[in-house]
């Protein structure tokens, strides 16, 4: 929640990103009404988000990675969150985790990390 909703966020965030940011806001509390009886599963499709999010730290800190291109790969995380927990309110086809995947490893070897 907390990187969705920075005390600079309208500066930080594209205007082109500030209709989504609704609709992310939906997807967690629509998490959160779907937890009970389902930690499990929702355990392990956060392990996949906290890995994620480890890599893109990673790569924020990375002084050869365009800070842009890292803005687009934080908001196709937001976006996979919303698939993976509120698959209702996703946007059909724009990430999946294999996408996520693909898009990490890409700006990691840009950067000289893999």
């Amino acid at each position: 929640m907390k990187a969705l909703t920075p005390l600079d966020l309208l500066q930080r965030t594209p205007s082109m990103r500030l209709p989504h940011l609704a609709r992310f806001l939906q997807a967690a509390d629509h998490r959160l009404a779907k937890l009970q009886g389902h930690t499990q599963r929702d355990a392990e499709r956060m392990a996949q988000v906290k890995a994620f999010e480890a890599r893109l730290s990673q790569l924020h800190e990375s002084e050869r990675h365009p800070k842009d291109k890292w803005r687009e790969l934080h908001f196709d995380l937001e976006e996979l969150r919303v698939a993976l927990f509120a698959e209702a309110l996703a946007i059909k086809g724009v990430i999946s985790v294999k996408k996520m995947e693909q898009r990490l490893l890409d700006a990691e070897r840009e950067a000289g990390l893999r």
